[in-house]
């Protein structure tokens, strides 16, 4: 008898050591929740395809499809090639995953520690990577010969636009985080931001340029705002969920 009561008194001081699975995990939303995030998650995609389409066109009709336009897509494509191979492949292959199991596993705090750490470490990686690209840009650009016919034009816009793959490693890490507590909607309402930010930019900074090449520098800028924003957007959620993530289910 004493030797149960034992037992019993160490599983009443210690629950972990006996069961478990009786580690607090993450709670999944209930299938009527997941099947309109689901509608909302599809709406959204193709929402933001529709604007990326439209964004195209506005594009196409400030610069045509030929010409100074084509230093701004040498420019523009580099880092999103830089994010691609680094960011994306560190958060899809290693970061997501592991985030995903210790909350599964209950480890709430460990899974936010290595959060934690894998955002500064990606903030200091791909700044260091964003600040030399700026600095060797003309030796990388060069590479491509003279893009659009001008090749500091294109140098000057791949200044302005490589810090996206320091903004998008971060809205990828916090992406993963809001995607690993079933929370996709904010994630999928992010581009469609990015599109009408975008759009906005070059509605109304395009016709306020004064030549062709400065046309291309509100683009550029109108991408980095946009990318900004799409990194903010999500962040009242990110903090949110250390304060209860009940609350902040959509």
């Amino acid at each position: 008898e004493s030797r149960d009561g034992g037992k019993r008194r160490c599983a009443d001081t210690d629950p972990m050591r006996d069961t478990p699975e009786a580690a607090p995990a993450i709670q999944r939303p209930p299938r009527p929740r997941l099947a309109r995030s689901t509608a909302i998650f599809s709406l959204a995609t193709g929402l933001s395809r529709v604007l990326g389409l439209i964004r195209e066109s506005v594009s196409a009709y400030y610069f045509g499809a030929g010409g100074k336009i084509n230093a701004f897509t040498v420019a523009f494509q580099i880092p999103n090639l830089v994010r691609a191979l680094v960011a994306d492949a560190a958060l899809s292959g290693a970061f997501v995953p592991v985030f995903s199991e210790l909350l599964e596993k209950g480890e709430r705090k460990r899974a936010w520690r290595v959060a934690s750490t894998l955002l500064w470490l990606m903030l200091l990686a791909l700044g260091g990577i964003t600040a030399l690209f700026m600095l060797l840009s003309p030796f990388v650009l060069r590479l491509f010969g003279s893009p659009g016919g001008d090749l500091a034009l294109a140098v000057g816009l791949s200044r302005v636009l490589f810090p996206i793959v320091t903004l998008l490693g971060v809205s990828g890490s916090v992406v993963g985080i809001l995607n690993s507590y079933d929370h996709f909607t904010i994630p999928a309402l992010s581009p469609v931001f990015w599109n009408l930010a975008i759009i906005f930019g070059l509605a109304i900074g395009v016709p306020q340029a004064g030549n062709p090449s400065a046309k291309l520098y509100v683009y550029a800028g109108s991408i980095l705002v946009a990318t900004f924003i799409q990194v903010l957007l999500p962040m009242p959620w990110l903090r949110g969920l250390d304060r209860g993530e009940e609350r902040l289910r959509i």
